[in-house]
């Protein structure tokens, strides 16, 4: 999938300033799982805010000093965020994976966004039924540098089956920690898996995001250039891998 819209702080990726109370919805998910993918359709419609990766450390930092304050002054983050990111209809979204919304502190980070809303923040959960496929995504964009399609590759791909076991518990372990999450909170958040969902049409996903959030309009998207990114090397390195499962 190409990463057409660039920086996460791009001041032309702004909504007008917002002034009034947000809703807030957090599209939580395990790398690789179209996170990315749901987050530009989304911002397509202009109805959704512009789910980003704000708690990545590098993007929370970049907003810290948009904010013109400390990165730990959180309430501060989130006020910039929220002025510049909410669509007009007062949606503001976040994307996150586990390891840098519990950076955050979960609980906390939840009670600062229902704050700014005045009500409870909606969760989309995005999954991935074939972590096998997921994990091997995941190596490759961390080996080659090539995180969306059209971006140049700086190494050369290895497969790696002690790397691949670990980033399938990893996945399996963020998934378990969302689950935990959402059970503490005895909230239930949208559920949509990648393959099922994203990839057989995304019109219809961003359709039941719709519903969730009580978003009541119609819906139109046009989307940039998604390209697949998965090859005949991800096809490769699954055989091998499930073959050297059957030894």
């Amino acid at each position: 999938m190409a990463a057409p819209f660039g920086s996460s702080t791009e001041s032309r990726h702004d909504f007008a300033a917002y002034e009034g109370r947000v809703r807030a919805y957090v599209i939580a998910s395990p790398p690789r799982s179209g996170s990315h993918f749901l987050g530009h359709a989304l911002f397509a419609t202009g109805l959704f805010g512009y789910p980003l990766e704000y708690l990545k450390p590098q993007h929370w930092q970049d907003w810290s000093r948009r904010a013109g304050v400390a990165p730990s002054e959180r309430s501060s983050v989130l006020a910039c965020l929220t002025r510049h990111r909410t669509s007009p209809n007062g949606l503001f979204g976040l994307k996150t994976h586990w390891p840098h919304f519990a950076d955050h502190g979960a609980a906390c980070l939840i009670e600062e966004l229902e704050a700014a809303s005045g009500a409870q923040v909606a969760f989309i959960r995005l999954c991935r039924e074939d972590v096998l496929s997921q994990a091997i995504s995941w190596l490759l964009a961390a080996q080659t540098g090539q995180w969306f399609s059209g971006t140049p590759r700086r190494a050369e791909p290895m497969y790696d089956r002690d790397a691949l076991q670990k980033l399938i518990d990893e996945i399996d372990h963020q998934n378990e920690q969302w689950d935990g999450l959402f059970e503490g909170l005895g909230v239930r958040p949208l559920e949509l898996e990648y393959d099922r969902d994203l990839r057989r049409d995304i019109g219809a996903a961003v359709s039941r995001v719709a519903a969730h959030l009580g978003v009541e309009r119609s819906i139109h998207i046009e989307l940039p250039n998604f390209n697949k990114q998965a090859g005949p090397i991800n096809l490769a390195w699954r055989e091998r891998f499930l073959a050297e499962s059957e030894d």
